[in-house]
């Protein structure tokens, strides 16, 4: 198949003028600037993410190098090391396990169709196993290391802030991609830039509307020498990519300082990201808190590319990697004294009813014995999802879906899935 220097996705083309009263309508409440911003961004499409990155690696075999077709019904039941690898996309994040099969059935269609079916994409992740109760085998255990690597940052404003400061922060954010000047960098995300640019895998940037009230901002690494050099850390670089996004996000904060730090999930290289150019639907209302914008639920907003710049080899002066030989052979080290915990943890999958129910009341009797005036958070019980066990919290009397979450993998706690 032959792909076009730049893919445009058929959607923006096919629903251009419905897109436009979207933002015509809505983004009249960020700022006129804003409206013009993503007025341009309908018009004249920025796609080369997914053209020179992600499209090309939706299904790679064993040693990270592409392929149009992968067996799957064999190979998942071959050692994790020897598995074909898939680039993780969907329109929802409740997929369970990340698996493989929508990557498949896009790697089927033709390169423009793809992202009008997709709101999320994920760093590569290895063919799961689905157990006899249908369960997949979970995608933290399956993160693999392959020809380019993703770091995210999103900036998600607090929900306690009121709707005109919500507003006001996302016409900063979207800001923050702006030109000024006759200079591409011109821009206030430039010291991000500055910052990337002194690795010598850095290859660009690229910035898309959330669908809601953030941006996501995916910085492009080509790990394809370090994992071709050093293929037994292939399968050890979850640990890395951790650490890395930490020291990222901390440098950055250095550099481009916010009044609010990036969505900490966003550190686990299996997370769900929202996909450039892809199609979200505004999902119902939850409790009191609506869209930002106001866009009716039900309603298909396409998740706009408002910039980015690629690069096809290492910046000028670069000399040394952000993902190197050092910290995956450090990292992997860690991983390999830590791996009886995880074990561990991976084991309460195989709990009994009456030890899922014992574990659960007493989650909800822990949480219980720690809530405010109000009697909020309530604990909602121990759920096994795709990433391992989650427990789920009711936020408040207004919250029918309990989407404050506790992960087993890092005892970390978000208000949202993805946004």
């Amino acid at each position: 198949m032959v792909v076009p220097t730049q893919i445009i996705p058929r959607h923006l083309v096919e629903h251009h003028d419905a897109y436009r009263q979207i933002i015509d309508e809505h983004f009249a409440a960020v700022s006129q600037k804003a409206r013009n911003q993503m007025r341009t961004a309908l018009k004249r499409p920025l796609n080369g993410f997914w053209t020179e990155f992600l499209w090309p690696n939706l299904l790679l075999d064993q040693d990270g190098q592409r392929r149009e077709q992968i067996e799957v019904a064999v190979t998942s039941t071959f050692p994790l090391e020897q598995r074909p690898i898939y680039l993780p996309i969907s329109n929802t994040v409740y997929t369970p396990g990340h698996n493989h099969e929508l990557a498949v059935m896009a790697s089927e269609s033709d390169p423009d169709e793809v992202q009008d079916q997709m709101s999320v994409f994920a760093n590569p992740l290895r063919i799961g196993c689905q157990a006899e109760d249908g369960q997949w085998e979970a995608p933290m255990l399956r993160a693999v290391g392959t020809p380019f690597t993703i770091f995210t940052l999103e900036y998600d404003p607090p929900s306690e802030w009121d709707r005109e400061r919500r507003l006001k922060f996302l016409d900063t954010q979207l800001g923050w991609f702006r030109n000024p000047g006759t200079n591409d960098l011109d821009r206030p995300i430039r010291p991000v830039w500055e910052w990337a640019a002194q690795f010598s895998d850095f290859r660009g940037i690229c910035a898309n509307w959330s669908g809601h009230k953030s941006v996501h901002i995916h910085l492009i690494f080509d790990t394809s020498t370090v994992m071709t050099e050093f293929p037994e850390l292939r399968d050890q670089v979850r640990t890395a990519y951790t650490r890395l996004w930490s020291e990222m996000a901390a440098e950055i904060a250095r550099v481009f300082t916010q009044d609010i730090d990036p969505d900490p999930a966003l550190r686990l290289p299996e997370q769900y990201r929202k996909l450039p150019n892809g199609v979200f639907t505004v999902e119902p209302p939850k409790g009191q808190s609506g869209h930002l914008l106001r866009i009716p639920a039900g309603t298909r907003v396409p998740l706009l590319c408002v910039w980015e710049k690629l690069l096809t080899r290492a910046p000028k002066g670069a000399a040394r990697a952000f993902v190197n030989e050092a910290v995956l052979k450090q990292s992997a080290a860690t991983g390999s004294r830590r791996i009886g915990l995880h074990r561990r943890q991976s084991q309460i999958g195989d709990m009994t009813p009456d030890e899922h129910q014992f574990c659960s009341e007493r989650f909800d009797e822990l949480i219980k014995s720690r809530v405010g005036p109000n009697q909020f958070p309530k604990g909602a019980g121990l759920h096994r999802e795709s990433s391992g066990w989650i427990g789920r919290l009711y936020a408040n009397e207004f919250d029918k879906n309990p989407s404050t979450l506790i992960f087993e993998d890092g005892h970390r706690m978000t208000s949202s899935m993805v946004w």
